[in-house]
């Protein structure tokens, strides 16, 4: 399986162990135990789904897909900016593409900027956001 296909299988586990916590927050007990110690559940799939997004693209076949990845991720936060939980989670992907960059040609470089510009306007931008911005625009 290429690194592509493993992510999107990554994201489609993310995605479901969210809503699956989200429906046990939902319970009175859910509710408890949110209250006492924090959504647990939520967290424990934000680090699962972070450690397998590192995995995945430590994989050298992602440098030879990096356009593919790099166009997958951003879209897929974009996507799926709501609830927050999700869409912050989503969106500190974007750190981990600045290291597939140079693999990809100076005009998907160009248009990944316009775009992420366009859609991430400045205040909407996290600082993670925002450092793969700058190494997007570097060189430009």
């Amino acid at each position: 399986m290429d690194t592509l296909e493993r992510l999107k299988g990554i994201y489609a586990e993310f995605y479901s162990a969210m809503e699956q916590a989200r429906m046990e927050e939902q319970g009175l007990r859910g509710a408890l135990s949110v209250f006492v110690s924090g959504p647990r559940s939520r967290s424990a799939c934000s680090v699962r789904f972070n450690e397998a997004v590192q995995t995945a693209l430590s994989d050298p076949q992602a440098k030879e897909q990096a356009a593919e990845i790099i166009d997958f991720i951003l879209l897929e936060g974009w996507a799926h900016r709501e609830p927050p939980a999700v869409g912050l989670m989503l969106a500190a992907m974007h750190g981990y593409l600045a290291e597939l960059l140079p693999f990809v040609s100076e005009e998907k470089k160009r248009e990944l900027l316009a775009w992420y510009e366009k859609n991430y306007p400045r205040r909407d931008r996290t600082p993670v956001m925002e450092k793969f911005k700058k190494a997007l625009s570097a060189g430009q």
